[in-house]
Order: C-alpha cells, then sequence, then structure tokens
C-alpha cells in the first residue's frame, strides 16, 4: 500500500511539473505572439503615416505643376494681349510711306548701334547694363564709348538741341558722325564731339587735338560730302582758335 500511494503521488507531482512547463510555455508564446502583433500594429501605422505623407506630398506636387502652369498661361495671355495692343496701335497710327521707311531705317540704325556698342564691350545681347539707345544723343553716346573702347583715343560729347530731329535728320547725323569719328578718331590723341541745333540747321562738330592721320583724311570728308549733298548738307574741314584740327557737318533742320 505504501509504494502504490508513493507512485501515486510522484505520478501527480510529475503531472503537475509537466503541466506547469505547459502553462509557462504557453504563456511564453502568448506573449512572444503579442509583441510581434504589437510590432505590426506599429509597422502598419507607420506605413498609414508614410503613405499619408506621400499623399500629401503628391499633392503638393501636382498643385505646384499646376500653379506653373497656370503662370506660364497667363504670362501667354499677357504676351499676347501686348502683341494684339501693339498691332492695334500700329494698324491705327501708321505714317506716310516715306516717313514711315524713315522711322524704320533709324530704328534700325539705333538697333545696329547698340549691338556694335555691346560688341564692343564685350555684353552679351539683352543685359540690362542701363545703356539704350532711344534718341540721337543716346545713340551718339554711345558711338563715343565705343570708339573711345575700341582706339583708346579719350572723347567728349555735348548735345544741345532744340528739338528732337526727325528720323531722317537724326539717321544723317548719326551716320555723318559715325563716318568723321571713323576718319579722324584713331589718328588723334583726343577729341571732343559737339552737336547743337544753331541758325536753322543741324550742326556736328568733331575738333581733335594733335591729329596725325594721313591726307586722305580730305578725301574721306570730300566722299562724305557727295553723300549728304543731296539732303543740302555741307561738310567742312578748318582749325579751330586753338589750332586743333576740326570737321564740321551740317544739315537744315527739318
Amino acid at each position: 500500500m505504501t509504494w502504490a500511494l508513493i507512485g501515486v503521488v510522484v505520478v501527480l507531482v510529475v503531472a503537475i511539473v509537466a503541466t506547469f512547463r505547459v502553462a509557462r510555455s504557453a504563456r511564453a508564446a502568448l506573449a512572444g505572439a503579442a509583441a510581434r502583433a504589437a510590432t505590426a500594429e506599429a509597422g502598419i501605422g507607420e506605413a498609414q503615416r508614410s503613405a499619408a505623407d506621400a499623399a500629401v506630398s503628391a499633392e503638393t506636387l501636382v498643385a505646384a505643376e499646376r500653379s506653373r502652369a497656370q503662370l506660364a498661361a497667363d504670362r501667354a495671355t499677357q504676351a499676347e494681349a501686348r502683341l494684339a495692343l501693339a498691332r492695334q496701335e500700329a494698324a491705327t497710327s501708321v505714317p506716310e510711306p516715306g516717313v514711315a521707311h524713315l522711322q524704320a531705317l533709324w530704328s534700325l540704325a539705333l538697333l545696329d548701334q547698340d549691338r556694335s556698342w555691346r560688341l564692343t564691350m564685350a555684353l552679351p545681347q539683352g543685359t540690362d547694363d542701363g545703356h539704350r539707345s532711344r534718341s540721337l544723343a543716346d545713340a551718339l553716346e554711345g558711338e563715343v564709348s565705343r570708339i573711345r573702347e575700341e582706339t583708346g583715343t579719350p572723347g567728349t560729347l555735348e548735345v544741345s538741341l532744340d528739338d528732337e530731329p526727325g528720323p531722317g535728320d537724326a539717321l544723317l547725323v548719326l551716320r555723318c558722325v559715325q563716318g568723321l569719328l571713323a576718319v579722324l578718331a584713331r589718328h588723334s590723341q583726343a577729341f571732343d564731339l559737339r552737336v547743337v541745333t544753331g541758325d536753322g540747321r543741324l550742326v556736328a562738330t568733331v575738333a581733335c587735338d594733335d591729329f596725325d592721320g594721313p591726307d586722305t583724311v580730305a578725301d574721306e570728308t570730300t566722299a562724305l560730302l557727295s553723300a549728304v549733298r543731296g539732303a543740302r548738307g555741307e561738310v567742312d574741314i578748318d582749325r579751330d582758335t586753338d589750332g586743333r584740327l576740326r570737321a564740321t557737318f551740317s544739315l537744315p533742320a527739318s
């Protein structure tokens, strides 16, 4: 009887120990599953937040692209409106053919003068450098600057006009001044250019210091005189009161 009871007790103890071990393993497995579930939930939350952030970023990018596209469309619309307005103004204020041609030639001469000045100054076309020929005085200023840069000859400019000359007169003055400076400036130590209105004429005078150029200067100025004679232009060469060589171009002011 005693050994049988002991055997039963031993079996019960073994069974209890085994039960405890199984329960502990079950609890550990349950805790691990719970931890993995929590990690999975955290991962899901992070993924959801990332997806939400990505959606917001995408919406922001789409909104920015739409804004840029709208801005480009607005600018195109404004450009079209300005072009249409310019065409309308041009259509309602068309001058006589001869005057229109002179205005066109004068505008082209201003553009050419600006181009030459920019090339001499090694400036790219379209830069905002504060220089743009809009009048005869502006064009002459650019020409004097260009000559100074190309030849190294210092020069000054004085312009005193009662009114802005018409395109034909302005073009003649600019071209003749360019011709005179091309002949005289390279062979002088310095020059002064003066363009004034006086006695009903436009007068451009180039006075040179220490001119040491060739004798062909007379031939060059004679060629200028022949070119402008049809417009009643005059070209003279003499000496001023200081003994400087002086070349003068004049024509009737319109």
